[in-house]
């Protein structure tokens, strides 16, 4: 059983990997030289337009505790991202946690100009929210949190918190088009999302290849990448062993589609109370899909291929 002391960390930061890997073509920064917000000072980010729809099953150890859909709609300009989170089984009958973040922005000049960012959490004792509006340059205009931080529970930020960053799912627009173009993880993004700041660090950590599972709708090879976070504000001064035993974070990014482009295929936090993993179950990019099969949708099958037989044939089965 996973210790009420550990909830919100389990949750959020799996919330916050899907969030940041888990969307179209994406998930959080990357192969070039990044200046001191995060943006890549490279080739230009317009790309095809996409839109494609995520769905992840996250299980630690063999607790199924979340389900998780992001979507990622982008044009040659513009980018728009949702990730949607609700709690799972044993954890969604403790505490019944729902949770959904957005992002809207631009692609201009060759990086990611963020235009309002929303975040949004509840559950029946407590609901969370933020709001952050941008200048058309990207620079953090107004935030309003709902409710204020508690500076008695949760260290405080640091001065100029939003300066020369972005927002987690603007980093993940930029990272759909730059994995999708040059297969190499490596890459640093200043983050600040309206209640925590922190640096995101991916580096390179080589292929694997993944067999048919049953987990996953996803088979072949995927580029590994290793996560690291620094965070420099905001988080819980009293921290779970769930978090103070986190070693490593893994995603592993790969085309579902061979046209398509390069998601998140996997995502793996170990601890020292087990190991999170994040599947994922289903693909969608409006014209083709990918889903797990489940033992109702085979029977399905079986009784329209039984309901498919001549009159006959059940006859001549027994003779």
């Amino acid at each position: 059983m996973i210790h009420r002391q550990a909830k919100c960390s389990v949750i959020c930061a799996t919330a916050f990997g899907l969030a940041l890997f888990g969307a179209g073509p994406k998930s959080p920064a990357l192969a070039g030289v990044l200046g001191s917000a995060g943006t890549v000072q490279t080739a230009s980010l317009e790309s095809a337009p996409v839109q494609m729809t995520l769905d992840y099953e996250v299980y630690f150890g063999p607790l199924h505790i979340l389900s998780t859909t992001a979507q990622l709609i982008r044009s040659e300009s513009s980018y728009r991202l949702i990730a949607d989170a609700e709690t799972r089984g044993v954890v969604d009958v403790l505490f019944d946690w729902s949770g959904r973040t957005e992002t809207v922005g631009v692609f201009r000049d060759g990086r990611v100009v963020p235009q309002k960012h929303l975040a949004h959490g509840k559950s029946p004792k407590r609901e969370r929210q933020v709001e952050m509006l941008y200048t058309p340059t990207g620079m953090v205009e107004a935030v309003t949190i709902d409710p204020e931080p508690d500076l008695s529970e949760v260290n405080p930020l640091p001065e100029d918190a939003d300066v020369g960053t972005i927002d987690p799912l603007s980093a993940i627009a930029e990272l759909s088009v730059l994995f999708s173009r040059d297969p190499v993880c490596e890459a640093e993004y200043a983050i600040f999302d309206g209640r925590r700041r922190y640096d995101l660090m991916l580096s390179h950590a080589g292929t694997i290849a993944f067999e048919p599972s049953e987990d996953s709708v996803f088979t072949g090879t995927a580029m590994e990448c290793d996560v690291k976070l620094e965070v420099l504000g905001g988080d819980r001064k009293e921290k779970s062993e769930y978090v103070e035993t986190t070693s490593d974070r893994r995603v592993f990014v790969a085309r579902p589609f061979a046209d398509g482009p390069s998601v998140p295929v996997r995502l793996e936090i170990e601890t020292g109370l087990g190991t999170l993993v994040a599947h994922l179950t289903g693909v969608s990019d409006g014209h083709r899909v990918l889903a797990l099969k489940s033992d109702e949708d085979e029977e399905d099958v079986l009784d329209a291929k039984e309901a498919a037989k001549p009159a006959w044939a059940g006859a001549n089965a027994h003779n």
